[in-house]
């Protein structure tokens, strides 16, 4: 059967098309996108989905949470299309603050919050109001760890959110998430476990050390830290009248020196972010 001169030529329209299109640069539609933030007293930082870093900015006083909100304004991700869009933020040092709690039988996790406001004014933190507390769930009679970040912060974070049309994942302090990613490598006992947060200068940390016995958080505090690390965990475990742990967890950057530390009990684990300084 004898085709058609239309046929050919649509047929050629067709390919000619076909060629086209797949020539043509793709455009990336991104209705879905996934960042995390991170925030300390020297720098804010912006991850990928991968947890590539995306952009640093510095604090332009550190220390400061007034200095810290617009480091947040600048890194927080703007979509240009509608779609889902998830931030998580992590809040190292001086922005969060760590604490044990002793158990007591309440029977919902949201009933630890008051002792938790309350135990953080009577060791002298200020006003519980300008905080929001968080208590990890550590299942029936065992001792938890309670951790603060400024409602201001979160307030904020809250609000930027809602104008960007982010859907706010979490805030989550540094230390928790670090050690609930860790957490199958962690075994129970006499055990320290430790957080390093590297500061503006290389080689210095800030160390959160928090003491666990047999499951339970004895104790908890942090502390400016230099390699080597044996004299601070040691003065750690004095000020938590605890004493000297079977194990150490070292949740760490991979710069640090894993030499720093007694190797015979000292176990290292790689922090799950690449903050750069």
């Amino acid at each position: 059967m004898a085709l058609s001169w239309s046929r050919i030529t649509s047929g050629v329209r067709a390919a000619n098309l076909t060629q086209w299109l797949r020539s043509r640069p793709r455009r990336e539609v991104k209705w879905w996108s996934q960042s995390t933030v991170w925030l300390d007293g020297y720098r804010a930082c912006r991850f990928d989905a991968s947890g590539q870093v995306e952009a640093v900015f510095p604090l332009a006083s550190p220390y400061e949470i007034s200095a810290a909100l617009p480091a947040l304004d600048a890194l927080l991700p703007k979509p240009q299309t509608l779609g889902v869009h998830r931030l998580r933020v992590l809040i190292g040092a001086p922005f969060v603050c760590y604490y044990a709690l002793p158990w007591r039988a309440l029977p919902r996790p949201v009933d630890w919050l008051p002792l938790a406001r309350m135990q953080f004014v009577q060791g002298g933190g200020g006003g519980a109001e300008a905080w929001r507390f968080n208590v990890q769930d550590h299942g029936g009679g065992r001792a938890r760890l309670a951790a603060a970040v400024p409602e201001l912060l979160c307030e904020y974070l809250a609000r930027q959110c809602k104008q960007r049309r982010i859907s706010m994942h979490t805030v989550e302090p540094a230390y928790t998430y670090a050690v609930s990613r860790h957490r199958r490598h962690i075994a129970d006992g006499e055990i320290a476990v430790v957080e390093l947060e590297e500061m503006e200068s290389k080689g210095v940390y800030i160390a959160n050390i928090g003491f666990r016995s047999k499951g339970h958080w004895s104790g908890f505090v942090t502390l400016p830290a230099l390699e080597p690390f044996d004299l601070v965990f040691r003065d750690a475990a004095s000020l938590c009248d605890a004493p000297l742990p079977e194990r150490i967890y070292v949740i760490a950057p991979d710069t640090v020196d894993r030499n720093a530390a007694d190797a015979s009990r000292t176990h290292w684990l790689s922090v799950p972010w690449r903050v750069p300084v």
